[in-house]
């Protein structure tokens, strides 16, 4: 069997030999330590810290090309700044900034790169508001340097805007001109339309005029006919009543004689009284005479009368119905010609109403097309030129905080510099001694 050696490290032996070498350990982090201090006190430079707090507004952001249509023009022209807040942080490093500041300043020795890299900005995602940090060597200058970024920042912003403004009131009042070229031609073209003498007005009242003779013919066409019918029937029943009565009056002429005998004195008839005044010497022996005469029967003569007048009541009847065919006939032939007229006046009409109509609402469209693109363009124009005069671009920017001068230095840090040296000192010291242990108990027989 294999004998197998293990060397064991107890707790007790590492607590030894870095009790064995604490002298060791001492020396090593006090030197480091005391290196430490010599750099932070004696070598580094010391970094001063200035602190400007400036506060932003933030809309939709300008534009100075031409638009593709009004909606875009009226968007892309505004009274406010649009720059997101990580596009003004770019602004304020930009090299224009730079180059204003370092023109303030006098900054003769330093370029607008080296100067950017002097200045961090913080920002909380939650306020619109940016903190400008400068570091450098000397605490004046950099409170100089954060102050005069917020400054020309502002200014930078306010001469961007200011021309921008500029440049919309230029495209406003251009295209202000071309809308209201299009809104006189629009209107020059309503009046057009409007002096014509037939406007829809017109041609609505001719389709209503029209409507109402049609309707008016039709009723009577209704009316004709039913009149027609009711003469038909009420002449169809006399002749009928007529023919019956006729049969009868035949019927009755028939069973009554034509004349008749009457058996009368002589002296009855006038010319033979008169005759037997002058032979009054006979005139017992003409009494004596009797005559017989044939007269016609007066129910005969009646009847037939009735006959001849209910005839001819009926052949009156067979002409008035023979009339009445062909009064209606010409009446209604009249009336539907009339109709059929007045419904081709109407379709041509109601085509031209509705061709007029589509014209005259074209018209209207485009007019008030143009006068709401003139009003929408003017007002934006008049709210620009406001806010040029107002100098609200000025407003955009604004200083809230500006940086103090302080001769506290920010770098090195003393306190941390002194604890990491000496962290790193025993940590050293503690490595050195266990080395030391090792080298010693290795060492070979």
């Amino acid at each position: 069997m294999e004998n197998q050696v293990y060397d064991e490290i107890s707790l007790r032996e590492l607590i030894e030999s870095l009790i064995k070498n604490k002298k060791i350990i001492a020396i090593i982090t006090l030197s480091i330590v005391v290196l430490s201090g010599i750099y932070t006190f004696l070598l580094s430079d010391k970094i001063y810290e200035g602190k400007a707090v400036i506060q932003v507004n933030q809309s939709e952001i300008y534009t100075s090309q031409s638009p593709a249509n009004v909606d875009e023009l009226l968007e892309g022209i505004n009274i406010n700044n649009g720059s997101t807040i990580e596009a003004y942080k770019e602004q304020i490093l930009s090299i224009d900034v730079m180059l204003r500041v370092k023109q303030e300043l006098e900054l003769e020795n330093i370029t607008p790169n080296q100067l950017a890299k002097k200045i961090s900005l913080l920002n909380n995602s939650n306020v619109n508001l940016i903190t400008i940090v400068v570091k450098d060597t000397d605490y004046k200058l950099a409170t100089d340097i954060a102050n005069s970024v917020a400054k020309q920042f502002a200014l930078y912003i306010g001469d961007i805007q200011t021309k921008q403004l500029t440049n919309s009131t230029y495209i406003l009042e251009t295209q202000l001109e071309n809308e209201k070229e299009k809104l006189d031609n629009a209107l020059l073209e309503l009046k057009s339309l409007l002096s014509e003498v037939r406007d829809t007005s017109l041609i609505q009242s001719e389709i209503n005029a029209s409507t109402d003779a049609l309707n008016k013919y039709k009723s009577e066409v209704i009316t004709l006919d039913s009149n027609y019918k009711d003469l038909v029937f009420e002449t169809t029943e006399e002749i009928r009543a007529g023919e019956k009565r006729l049969k009868a009056y035949d019927k009755l002429l028939n069973s009554i004689d034509e004349s008749f005998l009457l058996d009368k004195n002589i002296l009855d008839d006038a010319f033979i009284t008169q005759l037997s005044s002058s032979l009054s010497s006979n005139l017992s022996q003409i009494m004596k005479l009797k005559i017989s005469n044939e007269e016609i029967n007066p129910v005969y003569v009646s009847t037939l009368e009735k006959y001849v007048t209910e005839k001819i009541s009926i052949l009156e009847n067979k002409e008035k119905l023979a009339t009445l065919d062909n009064n209606f006939e010409y009446k209604k032939v009249s009336l539907e010609e009339n109709i059929s007229t007045l419904e081709t006046v109407i379709d041509n009409l109601k085509a031209e109403f509705a061709e007029r109509e589509i014209d005259e609402r074209l018209v209207n469209k485009r007019v008030d097309t143009a006068q709401t693109t003139y009003d929408a363009f003017y007002d934006k124009l008049e709210l620009t030129r406001v806010a040029i005069s107002a100098k609200v671009s000025e407003n955009n920017i604004i200083t809230v905080s500006e940086a103090l001068e302080s001769n506290i230095p920010v770098s090195p840090n003393t306190t941390l510099n002194i604890a990491i040296s000496s962290i790193l000192g025993l940590i050293m010291g503690i490595f050195v001694a266990f080395f030391k242990e090792y080298w010693v108990n290795t060492k070979p027989e």
